[in-house]
C-alpha cells in the first residue's frame, strides 16, 4: 500500500513552559565551567538562549557577557552551535547577533 504524506513548508507549532531556571539561564555559569575546565568537547551546543528574551535586558546583558566569556576559554579548535528558536523582539536578536559576531 502507497501512503501519501503532504509535506508543509512552514512548521507550525506552539510550545509554552514554566521553566523558570531554563527562562533565565540559570546554570548557565555552572556549565560553561565544565565545559571549559573539567571536559575537552568535540563540540558545544547552546540551547534555549531564545528564552532569555522573556526576561529584562539586563539579565540579557549579563548572560550574554557570561556566554562570551565562556566561549572564549573554549579551545579555537571546539565547534559551538548556538541554537535559536522563535524569537519576536528585534533589540534583543540584535543584542544577541552583535556579541556573537564580534567574538568570531
Amino acid at each position: 500500500m502507497l501512503r501519501r504524506f503532504h509535506v508543509c513548508s512552514i512548521c507550525f507549532r506552539f510550545i509554552t513552559s514554566y521553566d523558570k531556571a531554563n527562562g533565565e539561564a540559570t546554570y548557565m555559569e555552572q556549565f560553561l565551567t565544565s565545559v571549559t575546565s573539567d571536559l575537552d568537547p568535540d563540540l558545544v551546543v547552546f540551547s534555549g538562549l531564545h528564552l532569555l528574551e522573556g526576561q529584562h535586558e539586563s539579565l540579557w546583558q549579563e548572560k550574554f557577557s557570561t556566554l562570551i566569556k565562556g566561549l572564549k576559554q573554549l579551545p579555537s579548535r571546539t565547534p559551538v552551535h548556538l541554537e535559536l528558536a522563535s524569537m519576536v523582539q528585534p533589540h534583543f536578536i540584535q543584542e544577541l547577533v552583535n556579541k556573537v559576531r564580534f567574538f568570531y
